[in-house]
C-alpha cells in the first residue's frame, strides 16, 4: 500500500495517493514513510498544515528522519515560514550532511529572507559536495549579485551555462546583469538566445543604448505588432522618440509626465499615528533585512516586500493605498491610455523603505516589474536649497529639459503616484536628519 501510494504520487495523481496511502498507515500506525508520503501528496494539493502534521507523525516516529525534515522544509516555504524552513533544512543537513538538494534550499531560504552570504556559503558547500549541480551555480550567482559580487556572480552564471547549455534562467540572470554592468553587446548575446520572462524587453533597452538604431525599431514595431503593454516598452517608446525623433504607437502611456499625481496625506489623514509610528517602530527595531543598492548614495533600502513581512503594522498603509489607487484611475479613467485602458485585472502591492543620510541621493532609474509607482515621504528634512530633497520624474535620462522632467517639492506627508514607465530620481540634499521614504510599486499578477 505504501508503494502504490508512494508511486501514485510520483504520476501526479495526489488524491488517490492520500488515499491508499491512509490505508497503509491504519494497517501500520507506526510506518513513518506512509506519512512521509502522504505529506508530500498533501503538500502537492496545497494542503500545507495537513502536510505539515503528517510529517510531523513520521519524525516523531523516526527522529533522525532526514528527508521528513527536508520536506517540512519545502512546506513551510510554501507557507512564507522561511524561517522555520530554515530551521527545518539544517535539521536535514545535520542528520545527513551529504545531502545536496537541502544545501540548495537552505540557500534559497536564506536569499529569500536577505541573507544572501550566508546563502552563499552553502552554495559553494553543496558545489564541493556535487559539483555538477547547475541550479547551485545560478541561485549562487543571484546571491553574489545580492551582495555586489558581479565578477563571481558572471563566472557562476557561466559555470551553470557549461554544465547545461540549455538553462535558460541562467542565461537569463547572465543577460540581465550584464546589461546593469553596462557590456550591453554580451547581454545582447545571451538575450537572443531565449525568449523567457522579460528577455525581448531588454533586448530593446540594451539595443537602445548600444544606439542601434534598425534593430531597435525591428523590435518594438514587433512588440507593438504584438500588442504588448510593459512599462519598459512604454518608456522606451517615449525615450526613443526624443532621441531618433521618430513616433511610435505607446500601448503604456504617450505622455506620462501628464499621469502623475502628487497629494498630502496630512490634509486627510492622521500622519504621524497611521504613517510614521509603525515604519520607526520596523527601522527602529530592524525587522527588516537591508540590501545592496547601487543607485543609492549614503543610505540604505531593505529588502524584500514590506507589506508581507509587516502585515499588522502596514494594514492602514495598504489599505489607504489602495484607496489612492482607485482614485488614481477615476482621475484618469478617459485618457486612452494603456495604463487605464490594460490596467492588470489582479495586482498586489510590493514596498519597501528607503532611508537616506546628509548627500544622500538615488540615481535615475525605473521600477520595470511595477505598473504605477508610488512614494510616501516619511520624513523629508528642511531644506537647505530650493529643490533639496526633490523627487524629479523624467521620460529621458540623457536629454533632460524642462518638457521631460517634472521637480516634485515633496515634504513629510507627501504622497505621489506615476506610472512605471518614468524614470525618477532624488536631487541631493544636506541635513542631520534622515530622509525616510516609503517606495512601492503595483505589479501585475
Amino acid at each position: 500500500y505504501n508503494n502504490l501510494g508512494a508511486t501514485l504520487k510520483e504520476v501526479g495523481r495526489y488524491t488517490e495517493a492520500i488515499n491508499i496511502l491512509n490505508i497503509a498507515i491504519e494497517l501500520k500506525p507506526d510506518y513513518a514513510e506512509s506519512y512521509n508520503n502522504r505529506g508530500t501528496a498533501l503538500n502537492k494539493l496545497g494542503r500545507n498544515a495537513e502536510a505539515i502534521i503528517s510529517y510531523s507523525k513520521a519524525i516523531e516516529l523516526k527522529p533522525n528522519y532526514t528527508l521528513a525534515y527536508y520536506n517540512v522544509g519545502i512546506t513551510l516555504y510554501d507557507l512564507g515560514e522561511l524561517q522555520k524552513a530554515i530551521i527545518s533544512y539544517r535539521k536535514a543537513i545535520e542528520i545527513r550532511p551529504e545531502n545536496p538538494d537541502a544545501y540548495n534550499n537552505l540557500g534559497n531560504a536564506l536569499s529569500s529572507i536577505g541573507n544572501p552570504e550566508q546563502a552563499v556559503i552553502n552554495y559553494k558547500r553543496l558545489i564541493k559536495l556535487k559539483p555538477d549541480y547547475a541550479e547551485a551555480y545560478d541561485n549562487m550567482g543571484s546571491a553574489l549579485t545580492e551582495v555586489g559580487q558581479f565578477d563571481d556572480a558572471i563566472e557562476a552564471f557561466q559555470s551553470a551555462l557549461e554544465l547545461r547549455p540549455h538553462f535558460t534562467e541562467a542565461r537569463y540572470n547572465l543577460a540581465f546583469l550584464l546589461m546593469a554592468s553596462k557590456q550591453y553587446k554580451n547581454a545582447v548575446m545571451h538575450f537572443e538566445k531565449i525568449s523567457y520572462k522579460n528577455s525581448r524587453f531588454y533586448l530593446l533597452r540594451c539595443f537602445y543604448y548600444l544606439n542601434e538604431k534598425s534593430h531597435f525599431f525591428d523590435l518594438l514595431d514587433s512588440l507593438i505588432n504584438d500588442q504588448v503593454v510593459h512599462p519598459i516598452i512604454g518608456s522606451l517608446g517615449c525615450r526613443s522618440s526624443i532621441r531618433y525623433g521618430i513616433e511610435r504607437w505607446n500601448l503604456f502611456c504617450k505622455d506620462p509626465l501628464n499621469h502623475t499625481v502628487a497629494i498630502n496625506l496630512n490634509n486627510q489623514y492622521d500622519f504621524e499615528h497611521i504613517f510614521r509610528r509603525p515604519i520607526k517602530i520596523i527601522l527602529e527595531e530592524g525587522r527588516l533585512a537591508l540590501k545592496k543598492q547601487n543607485l543609492l548614495t549614503n543610505g540604505y533600502q531593505t529588502f524584500g516586500n514590506l507589506f508581507d513581512q509587516e502585515k499588522e503594522l502596514t494594514h492602514e498603509i495598504q489599505k489607504i493605498i489602495h484607496l489612492e489607487i482607485e482614485n488614481y484611475r477615476a482621475l484618469y479613467k478617459d485618457s486612452g491610455q494603456g495604463i487605464i485602458t490594460s490596467w492588470p485585472e489582479e495586482y498586489s502591492l510590493f514596498g519597501w523603505l528607503i532611508s537616506m543620510k546628509s548627500g544622500g541621493e538615488l540615481k535615475p532609474h525605473m521600477h520595470e516589474n511595477g505598473w504605477l509607482s508610488g512614494s510616501i515621504y516619511i520624513n523629508v528634512p528642511r531644506k537647505q536649497k530650493v529643490d533639496s530633497g526633490n523627487l524629479v520624474l523624467c521620460v529621458e535620462e540623457e536629454f533632460i529639459n524642462d518638457n521631460q522632467m517634472e521637480s516634485i517639492a515633496v515634504e513629510t506627508g507627501s504622497f505621489c503616484l506615476f506610472p512605471a514607465s518614468l524614470l525618477h530620481y532624488t536631487v541631493p540634499f544636506e541635513s542631520n536628519e534622515d530622509r525616510i521614504v516609503l517606495a512601492f510599486d503595483i505589479v501585475p499578477k
